[in-house]
């Protein structure tokens, strides 16, 4: 199989996607890429990132691998853990304190940014509608998110969100309140829950 066809093949694993880090996982040389790009076989969405131009383009995919440290949060969360059927305009990423946020905030990301031990809280993969995995956080932590920053947030949102939440049959309450108690929102939360269970 020449190394071209090799590409095809991985891209049509991969959900319509290849990355340079994909390339060097195959022993395939990036040159390839850009070879097939000047064809028009695969085009080029961002910095080591090409897709078949047949497939729809994952953004939210797109978003993660340019930002790597960036955990979609808040609404967009919301939206991938199904609790909102507001698609977002704009994505929403959490990042650690210490990370550099300007090239994401001129893409038009919200940017969230917090201290290391409460960035790598609840954070997990989850399918994006395309079907590829990004970085985002738990449906518990993110309803703590939300809490903790209701004045950015509608407080219609959020209501929806923990109506959801509690008709849901994988629940996890424990894991809610220490979320909440290490967010130091607990009693917000616990009023929310209350209200609904």
């Amino acid at each position: 199989m020449s190394k071209q066809n090799k590409i095809v093949e991985l891209i049509k694993k991969n959900n319509g996607i290849i990355t340079g880090k994909q390339l060097k996982e195959n022993n395939i040389e990036r040159e390839y890429l850009s070879i097939m790009n000047k064809e028009s076989k695969i085009e080029r969405v961002s910095r080591g990132v090409y897709i078949d131009p047949n497939v729809f383009e994952d953004n939210m995919f797109n978003t993660q691998y340019k930002f790597k440290r960036g955990v979609f949060s808040h609404l967009t969360a919301l939206y991938l853990h199904g609790l909102s059927n507001r698609t977002p305009l704009k994505y929403t990423m959490t990042f650690p304190r210490s990370y550099n946020t300007t090239n994401a905030k001129k893409i038009g990301v919200n940017v969230y940014r917090v201290v290391e031990n409460k960035y790598n809280l609840g954070i997990e993969k989850c399918k994006t509608n395309n079907g590829n995995y990004v970085s985002v956080y738990s449906v518990e932590r993110t309803l703590c998110d939300i809490t903790r920053y209701n004045s950015r947030v509608d407080k219609e949102i959020i209501t929806s969100a923990y109506k959801l939440y509690s008709k849901r049959k994988k629940k996890d309450l424990s894991k809610l309140y220490f979320y909440a108690k290490k967010l130091k929102v607990y009693s917000k939360v616990k009023s929310y829950i209350e209200v609904l269970l």
